[in-house]
């Protein structure tokens, strides 16, 4: 069983968090598999005395560090993210942890648990979505057009589970709370009890100042009114959900979708089934006619060998 704390729950990761942050200032040690690791003793002397072990796991952030925690031995369900240097499009370590307590609240992200400058820890999810795409609906062939294949693979990649069920959770958070993910990538998108979150929130977004005040007055005690401008991008989608979802998943750079509205995204949306049919009608015929041209070429007289053989009979 994890260690149970003694006065708040809380007060045992923020111990966790604290005493993990001042050894950040000396090497970490490495583990068997040369990951990088740590193991210090929180409440010392007391009745509650916890060995606590982090443990770096394998992530996909350019950001951050992703660290297991054990108590004692145990694994416990959380997660320990380390905040990294960042870029100018990625909001402060603090602020991003109070956007994901917000998003928390109202269903959208694990709950965070303790958080400093240095990182934060939050529930652990269960498992990673779906990177399936649809069938390729198509015979591979020698000759097919690569651009045809091409647009294929994309709009089945866009129309698999996985990439449409973060397009789902992108509208739902924009419509509930005014927040929006400029980064949507599958990475950012995990199962917790079963319910889809997203894990990280450096480069979501407020689409207007009035999402963004409801936002700071949830957290009256913190100065965030100072990261409007961070937060609220005065030139921004006039749909952000489906047109960084169309960025991350199908764009190619042909065109400029950033002006079009939910009704257009609903139309190009219904559009991507009527243009796999399309694009898959379109590869069958260029497979058929391909298969034509060999039988006919496997068909036609060798003339050049019948040359040859009247030539050997003439000498």
């Amino acid at each position: 069983m994890s260690p149970k704390p003694r006065g708040k729950a809380g007060n045992v990761w923020n111990e966790v968090l604290r005493v993990w942050s001042t050894l950040l200032r000396f090497p970490m040690l490495k583990d068997s598999s040369d990951n990088k690791c740590n193991r210090f003793v929180i409440f010392c002397g007391q009745f509650n005395e916890t060995v606590v072990t982090t443990s770096q796991i394998s992530s996909e952030g350019q950001h951050s560090e992703m660290y297991s925690v054990e108590m004692n031995g145990l694994a416990q369900p959380v997660i320990l993210k380390r905040f990294l240097s960042t870029t100018e499009e990625n909001v402060p370590p603090m602020v991003e942890a109070r956007l994901q307590q917000y998003a928390h609240e109202h269903g959208f992200a694990p709950r965070v648990l303790a958080f400093n400058k240095y990182g934060m820890i939050s529930e652990r999810c269960e498992h990673t979505l779906s990177r399936d795409s649809l069938p390729d609906g198509y015979k591979w062939l020698k000759g097919l057009p690569k651009m045809t294949v091409r647009q294929l693979n994309i709009v089945n990649k866009a129309l698999g589970f996985g990439y449409q069920k973060v397009l789902n959770i992108s509208r739902q958070m924009y419509e509930n709370i005014g927040m929006y993910n400029m980064d949507p990538n599958i990475d950012n998108y995990m199962f917790l009890k079963d319910k889809l979150v997203q894990i990280d929130y450096g480069m979501n977004r407020f689409k207007n100042v009035e999402s963004f005040r409801q936002w700071v007055d949830h957290f009256p005690k913190d100065n965030l009114r100072e990261f409007e401008n961070i937060l609220v991008p005065s030139h921004q989608a006039t749909y952000p959900p489906d047109y960084h979802w169309h960025q991350t998943f199908v764009s190619t750079g042909d065109s400029d979708k950033s002006h079009w509205c939910l009704s257009d995204w609903k139309s190009y949306h219904m559009h991507m089934h009527m243009q796999r049919t399309i694009l898959i009608s379109q590869l069958e015929a260029s497979r058929l006619q391909i298969l034509t041209k060999k039988i006919v070429a496997s068909e036609m007289p060798r003339y050049e060998s019948a040359c040859f053989k009247m030539h050997c009979l003439k000498v």
